[in-house]
């Protein structure tokens, strides 16, 4: 690369400092982006340079990869997943902040694109130990280490706000480096013109797409499994033709003091939509605001601590027992498992807040990679407590159905259906717990199976072939089923989702997978319907007293009829593969939270700055043992070594170019020097002559410098005079 052909792709002064404060505005590190762009942009003023040579360059090379290795193992420590090992990106123009320091106040203005492979330093070693000729092309990284802050800068610019300022910002750098290129360099505008605004906007489209990747990852898209609103919808796999594959891997980890509790409840939903089910607030019909957020402790004795009632922070001194729960967090908002008798969470220290429905779904809010807490019971009154009532819309008055979320059928002939069989199984005539003990005989029979069949097929639905003809499918499809039966019998249900906690480790915890995930029915028995009178402020602010009917005197109950072998099938003895996931899972979540606490924090950063400064003060007593000073300070250094120690061939320039004539711009050394001038004698020397003279340069290999010089001699005399 000549130096016609470097100045093509430099960036002008400054862009590269302005890139960087521009990250640092858009990625809250102003003053890490301060102190980088005085680095950057300091050999301008500088007369430092440091003789780096290829073994430096790879030095530098080294340590940039060092630094991304370094911070994908934090983020994949803090178990984010695949959202969080993206976060390096927003890291780029510190990761590869070496590389472009050693170009700066490099001898060099370029790098040897052999740093960036090993095979290719390999290739170049051999060929020098041969004596063949090796042609090094040369890398200036202005314009790419441009487009990775670019595209860093705009990793997290998430709010259409965000975005109108980063292309507004990103429009004016550009037109700033266009108008100060085309001042240096009045001969190709043009190219400088559309080079950076091509990085620029390419930059940016890269950036627009990552955002929309962390969005469709953060939300599920990637793995089909997780809803928008999975706190208020659960989309169930009924009418599909599949095989249900559950993963293996840990989602919770639970102690628990007391006997082993059977299911842990993680959602619950009241309303039925023939293939999905949904959170609906009887309290407000139209809306889906159906969470309450939980108390919180401003006390530092009580710092992570959540509670029902505020007089409950103390629960934790007085209560003997608490189950216990630490699992990862993929989302900004997850459900949590909690026991039904919850009063007080303990210990929850990386939540914000924590919000619990009248249905008795929780849900961690802002909640860091890894949460662990405990759970307190008040043994008094169950979260899940609220009977089923008619609903109230948000304008005060009551909705146009007769009856609770939790007693509709709305298809008409799954309506139909249910109630026919109802009658026939005699669940009319029977007592409640009756209605249930009939409800698990006659699924008694039913078959257990991953692979669906059931095809959704008019006038029949896929609910009632499984529960009349196909009598076989998976636990979605018994959970909704007994819950329309007893519906039709005259008792509230409600759809659950959660975990069957089988699965004992050592150390007492056990382990939730995600083939434990389980759905089963939640029923109100006992209760009787009540005409109650409500009190209830409508949007507008107009206070309203509404009778409407609400079950009272009734408790809910769990009823699971999926068969008990489904257990045996879809939770067999883990392979050796699959305890040692578990084992790195859980060494990961551990480090997570260890690292996490108040108390361990500190050592952690002191640990860390203690390596950075040592590294730092290493790299610092190295350069300074071998800084230069710039020749001509405001002149651009040569590529060809013109330098304080040039090498011997660069006497020979004007003898070659009075025989080839002037060496055109962008073309190699070796390849201007292979023309039919040369005779076969003088082709050897040229060649041997031209391999030590790259060695001196590139590698700053000093011992070659008699040699060369007698092979320069030695090819004068066969040169032609000048």
């Amino acid at each position: 690369m000549n130096d016609a052909h470097l100045r093509l792709l430099k960036p002008p002064r400054l862009l590269l400092g302005g890139a960087v404060l521009f990250w640092g505005a858009f990625t809250d590190h102003a003053l890490t982006a301060l102190a980088m762009a005085l680095l950057i942009e300091g050999r301008h003023w500088l007369d430092w340079r440091w003789r780096f040579g290829a073994t430096g360059y790879n030095r530098a090379w080294v340590l940039s990869l060092l630094g991304i290795a370094g911070l994908l193992t934090m983020l994949w420590l803090n178990a984010g997943g695949i959202v969080g090992l993206l976060g390096f990106i927003e890291w780029l123009p510190v990761l590869f902040l070496p590389l472009i320091l050693a170009q700066q106040y490099g001898e060099e203005e370029a790098i040897p694109a052999t740093v960036f492979s090993a095979v290719a330093r390999h290739r170049v070693k051999k060929a020098e130990r041969l004596g063949k000729p090796v042609d090094i092309p040369m890398v200036h990284l202005g314009l790419p280490y441009f487009a990775f802050t670019i595209l860093a800068s705009g990793y997290n610019t998430f709010g259409q706000r965000e975005r109108l300022f980063y292309f507004a910002g990103l429009l004016i750098l550009v037109a700033c480096a266009c108008y100060f290129v085309t001042r240096q360099n009045a001969r190709r505008p043009l190219f400088f013109t559309l080079a950076f605004i091509f990085v620029s906007l390419f930059s940016a489209a890269i950036s627009t797409g990552l955002v929309a990747t962390y969005t469709w990852i953060s939300k599920g898209g990637i793995y089909n499994t997780r809803s928008q609103n999975q706190s208020l919808l659960r989309t169930t796999n009924i009418g599909k033709i599949k095989e249900i594959k559950q993963s293996r891997r840990l989602y919770w980890r639970m102690w628990s003091p007391r006997s082993q509790p059977h299911l842990v409840m993680t959602g619950s939903y009241n309303l039925y939509f023939k293939t999905r089910w949904e959170s609906r607030d009887s309290e407000g019909f139209e809306g889906f605001d159906i969470f309450d957020a939980l108390s919180v402790s401003n006390e530092p004795k009580n710092e992570g601590e959540f509670a029902l009632d505020a007089t409950l922070f103390d629960l934790n001194e007085t209560a003997s027992s608490a189950l216990r729960f630490r699992g990862a967090i993929k989302d900004n908002r997850k459900e949590i498992p909690l026991s039904e008798y919850v009063g007080l969470i303990s210990d929850a220290q990386e939540v914000d807040d924590i919000e619990i429905s009248r249905l008795g779904t929780a849900a961690a809010v802002n909640a860091d990679s890894v949460i662990d807490y405990r759970v307190w019971d008040t043994l008094q009154t169950p979260i899940r407590a609220e009977s089923p009532r008619q609903s109230i819309s948000r304008q005060g008055e009551l909705s146009s159905y007769s009856q609770p979320p939790e007693l509709r059928i709305p298809d008409d002939d799954e309506q139909i259906a249910f109630a026919q069989l109802s009658r026939r199984l005699g669940l009319h005539t029977m007592s409640d717990r009756d209605k249930i003990r009939a409800v698990y005989d006659y699924f008694r029979d039913f078959r257990y199976t991953k692979n669906l069949t059931i095809r959704a097929q008019a006038p029949s639905t896929p609910l009632l072939k499984f529960t009349t003809e196909v009598k076989a499918g998976h636990c979605e499809y018994f959970a909704s089923a007994t819950a329309l039966l007893l519906r039709a019998a005259g008792i509230p249900t409600r759809y659950a989702t959660g975990f069957s906690a089988r699965e004992k480790a050592s150390g007492g915890e056990f382990l939730l997978r995600g083939t434990h995930g389980h759905a089963w029915c939640l029923a109100y028995i006992n209760g009787q319907p009540e005409v109650v009178q409500s009190t209830f402020t409508n949007d507008t602010g107009e206070t309203k007293t509404i009778d409407r009917i609400v079950w009272t005197g009734g408790e809910w109950i769990e009823v699971d009829t999926t068969p008990a072998s489904w257990s045996q099938i879809d939770s067999p003895d883990p392979t050796w593969q699959e305890k040692w996931a578990d084992w790195w899972q859980r060494l990961r979540e551990d480090f997570q939270i260890w690292r996490s606490s108040e108390s361990n924090r500190g050592w952690v950063n002191l640990v860390l700055l203690i390596i950075g400064g040592l590294l730092l003060a290493f790299i610092a007593f190295r350069l300074a043992g071998t800084r230069l000073r710039k020749t001509h300070p405001h002149t651009p250094q040569s590529l060809y070594g013109h330098d304080q120690e040039p090498s011997p061939f660069v006497s020979l320039m004007p003898r070659l170019e009075s025989l080839l004539g002037p060496r055109p711009p962008g073309i190699a050394l070796r390849t201007w020097l292979k023309a039919p001038e040369f005779t076969e004698e003088q082709q050897p020397i040229l060649h041997e002559t031209l391999a030590l003279h790259e060695s001196y340069r590139f590698n700053q290999d000093r011992h070659v410098t008699e040699q060369l010089t007698q092979l320069v001699e030695r090819l004068k005399q066969t040169l032609p005079p000048k």
